[in-house]
């Protein structure tokens, strides 16, 4: 009788143990979703800022002489929202830019403005 009562209870053991083992696997399953969404969202977050910084870094630059001189020959025309727009493809920066630039001229008359 013994026996068969150590047998009912290692068996109730084990089938504990097979419960818990369950249970710690999806636990595990659970927390390595959760550090993987983690890893996206950190990599998005990082790539946010860095797309930020670089947005800012670019508009933070100034034009070289040569090129605020090139873009303000043309605002001597009324026409110079079309000569904006070649100048824009010629030089490979933005139309807005070219514009901006050529309305702080019209306003402070300098061939280098400042903003």
């Amino acid at each position: 009788m013994e026996i068969h009562s150590l047998e009912m209870e290692l068996s109730s053991k084990t089938m504990e143990l097979q419960k818990c083992e369950a249970e710690l696997s999806s636990k595990s399953f659970e927390l390595q979703t959760a550090k993987t969404e983690c890893r996206v969202y950190k990599q998005h977050v990082s790539d946010m800022a860095e797309q930020s910084s670089l947005k800012k870094y670019q508009t933070s630059i100034p034009l070289p002489d040569k090129q605020n001189k090139k873009m303000l020959g043309g605002s001597i025309t009324e026409l110079s929202f079309l000569y904006s727009t070649s100048l824009k493809q010629e030089l490979g920066i933005p139309k807005s830019t070219v514009n901006d630039t050529i309305k702080r001229y019209k306003k402070t008359g300098s061939a280098t403005p400042e903003k």
